[in-house]
């Protein structure tokens, strides 16, 4: 699968076109997410369930996330890998994340160990949000003992009620981290996303994507952001 480092990029030409074309330009996903909690603070931006958030909410959240994640050590062009399901989390992680620079690993749900080492050698991921232990699997357990496994993993971040000795609770995180301002935000040239296809006839193929390339297929599906 190659490694990060030796990503394809667009050529200057390619994307000198683009932005000439109006297809790109400078936007990050901070942009849109500080743009819509200053336009329309109350207005909801997460619902699920009986749960919702709104653009401040959400917005101060991922901030104070973010910041947790940088206490940690982690930084900018850093691999954070998640494996959870549609829940409000999921989304304050990939805001969190790429608030600070990082780029979100996206791991299909029903994953275990041996789908999981190689992805996140791959991607030379140095921490894993998962959830909390079920009758079904264990994923903490798994999570923690995949250190021995994939050597760059530090951290094992843990949504639930009960978190092992060892892991970090991504509540506490959301809820303590310091609601200030990123001191060296990524660019639009950043990468933002390391996704992976099915792997049905074959090893995962790693996709990474940018947030130009992010912005503007979200600028053509909902053109009023």
């Amino acid at each position: 699968m190659g490694s990060l480092d030796q990503a394809p990029r667009h050529t200057d030409k390619q994307k000198r076109r683009f932005i000439e074309q109006g297809f790109w330009n400078d936007d990050t996903l901070a942009t849109y997410l500080e743009k819509w909690a200053r336009e329309t603070p109350e207005k909801p931006a997460i619902v699920a369930g009986d749960r919702t958030l709104s653009y401040a909410e959400t917005l101060a959240a991922s901030r104070r996330f973010a910041n947790s994640l940088l206490a940690l050590g982690l930084g900018k062009g850093d691999v954070v890998g998640i494996q959870l399901p549609n829940v409000p989390e999921y989304l304050i992680a990939y805001f969190g994340v790429t608030l600070m620079g990082g780029i979100l690993g996206t791991l299909h749900m029903p994953y275990r160990a041996a789908e999981m080492v190689p992805l996140m050698n791959h991607g030379r991921m140095r921490a894993l949000i998962c959830g909390a232990a079920t009758e079904r699997h264990d994923a903490p357990a798994t999570a923690f003992a995949l250190k021995s496994q994939v050597p760059t993993l530090e951290h094992v971040i843990v949504l639930g009620a009960q978190v092992p000795d060892g892991c970090h609770d991504l509540a506490r995180l959301i809820a303590d981290g310091a609601d200030c301002d990123i001191a060296d935000p990524p660019g639009p040239d950043d990468f933002a996303l390391l996704c992976f296809t099915s792997g049905t006839a074959a090893a995962p193929k790693a996709v990474l994507r940018d947030y130009r390339t992010i912005t503007a297929n979200a600028r053509t599906y909902s053109p009023t952001i």
